[in-house]
This record gives C-alpha cells, structure tokens and sequence, in this order.
C-alpha cells in the first residue's frame, strides 16, 4: 500500500516541573502516546494519528530556543527509528 498519507505536522510542548524518575517519564510517555493514537472518524472514515515525542530535560543554563531544538533533535531521532521499523 505505500506510505500513509501525512497532511502536515502540529507540535506542541508540555513542560514538567517535576518527574521523579526515568520510570515515571516513560509512563507518562506513553499515556500521551496513547490518549493521541486512538483512532477518530471523521465523515464516515476512520482516521489515526501517530505521534513522536521528543524529550529536553531542563538545565541551569537552558534556554528556551535550545530547549525547543534538543527536544526537536530527540523527537527526529524517535521518528527515523518508528519509520526503520516499518521498513525492516
């Protein structure tokens, strides 16, 4: 069937003030992960989005336009891995 159609991209960001573990991050993770992918329908048709979520863990010397680029680098990453796994 080829590739699935993508109309564009929306991000967002959603920062965290407190996480207390690596554990509690990748549960988090994924209930966002999920709560997006459940499927919609839209005029009769059954529609799904995939996600891909970038991480930036916020340091002294942050600033928010490095930030929003780490994050943007690790969501890449997440990307390029979700697509070799569909391929391979």
């Amino acid at each position: 069937m080829g590739q699935d159609p993508s109309i564009g991209q929306h991000f967002f960001a959603i920062l965290l003030e407190t996480i207390a573990s690596d554990a509690e991050l990748e549960q988090l993770l994924e209930r966002i992960s999920q709560a997006l992918s459940q499927p919609i329908q839209v005029q009769g048709h059954r529609l799904r989005i995939d996600c891909s979520i970038g991480v930036a863990p916020i340091r002294p010397a942050a600033t928010p336009a490095g930030l929003l680029k780490e994050a943007d680098a690790a969501m890449y990453r997440i990307k390029v891995s979700k697509r070799e796994r569909k391929i391979g």
